[in-house]
């Protein structure tokens, strides 16, 4: 089953599930809320020893987090099927339905540059706006950063031969998200 067929699933389970709770979740508001939506990022891949790339992509993302406190909370969200996200955030209320938030964690990505899954710190900054008591949108920027040793091949110039080099790697990543969010 692909990603976007296990995502779209997943969406309408929630959407039921949130639609069953919905007039509780209006009544007595809570800390739980879920998100889905969409993730632009851009990734630059450098070696020390010259040569880089970059990507930029659009992902679907879903997202779960509990609010500890009306300014702690901790954020777990899924990407590409691949990589997840965990942060703890700090927010800052600026009326009942409206927040600035920072945040900060690890993202676990499986990517096809190094030879093992990693967990890459991060950290980013957001404003979430609830247009009803429970449903809202989040607008939300995350960095990560993180560098490792690799090995690459390296031909000759009329690639007869070649030789393996070891080089360092950094790897970049700049992520746009915009999600709606429904609180219960």
């Amino acid at each position: 089953m692909t990603f976007n067929r296990v995502f779209s699933v997943v969406s309408m389970a929630c959407a039921t599930v949130l639609g069953a709770v919905s007039a509780q979740a209006d009544s007595v508001g809570g800390d739980w809320h879920l998100g889905w939506g969409t993730s632009h990022v851009s990734e630059e891949y450098s070696r020390d020893l010259g040569g880089s790339d970059d990507w930029t992509d659009v992902n679907a993302l879903f997202g779960m987090g509990y609010n500890i406190s009306r300014h702690l909370g901790v954020e777990v969200e899924a990407l590409r099927g691949t990589d997840f996200r965990f942060f703890g955030r700090m927010m800052w209320p600026i009326s009942e339905r409206a927040e600035f938030y920072i945040r900060g964690g690890a993202i676990f990505q499986s990517t096809s540059f190094s030879n093992t899954d990693d967990f890459t710190p991060a950290a980013g900054l957001g404003f979430r706006y609830y247009i009803t008591r429970n449903f809202g949108f989040n607008l939300g920027y995350d960095y990560s950063e993180t560098s490792f040793s690799e090995d690459y091949y390296q031909a000759n110039e009329d690639y007869t031969d070649y030789e393996i080099l070891r080089d360092d790697v950094n790897f970049q990543q700049n992520m746009f998200n915009a999600t709606l969010q429904w609180k219960f």
